[in-house]
């Protein structure tokens, strides 16, 4: 069996989000992406690889908040409903997901800790994502050491998602018809 630990979705309550911002908005594109929102359009292509079973991972908030994260409540309920939404698409295609990573709202630290001890604790998370450099955030400091130590005693997993820009120094420009640039680093 093959398990892909990095699949992103689009929650509808991440999608909704994105509809209130426009066409013009941060993650505009991702509504083109059918896979990452239309679930059924995904098992069908999952089908496709055999054995084949996906992590679910959260769409990163840069694209679904922008660099102007809304309030911390709003911000808050997004990522919790969107939390949720992961874990029942996980538990209902159970044969297909083998698991979800939650989302935290990461600009706040207290309210990142809070959520992803609650992901994991009584959504069944496998871990937490947080985005590196999303928001020039310092994840090295020590505001971010309870939620590091409460995945620690959880034992659950931290993906650290890199996030760039073509125009991040050191990104070579025949990358970026692959998008490459966001993920090396």
């Amino acid at each position: 069996m093959r398990i892909d630990v990095w699949t992103h979705v689009l929650s509808r309550a991440y999608a909704r989000h994105l509809d209130v911002q426009g066409p013009r908005g941060p993650g505009a594109f991702l509504r083109a992406q059918r896979a990452l929102h239309d679930i059924e359009f995904r098992l069908r292509v999952i089908d496709a690889y055999g054995d084949y079973r996906q992590v679910l991972t959260p769409v990163p908030g840069m694209h679904v908040f922008g660099t102007q994260s809304p309030s911390v409540p709003t911000l808050v309920d997004v990522v919790r409903r969107n939390n949720e939404q992961m874990a029942e698409i996980a538990a209902q295609h159970a044969d297909r997901f083998a698991g979800f990573v939650a989302a935290t709202p990461v600009t706040d630290p207290d309210a990142a800790t809070e959520e992803a001890i609650r992901g994991v604790r009584e959504l069944g998370a496998l871990g937490v994502q947080l985005e590196e450099d999303a928001l020039n955030l310092p994840l090295h400091e020590d505001h971010y050491d309870p939620l590091f130590a409460a995945m620690a005693e959880l034992g659950a997993g931290v993906w650290l998602h890199p996030f760039r820009t073509p125009a991040t120094p050191g990104a070579p420009p025949e990358t970026t018809p692959f998008l490459l640039w966001q993920v090396f680093g």
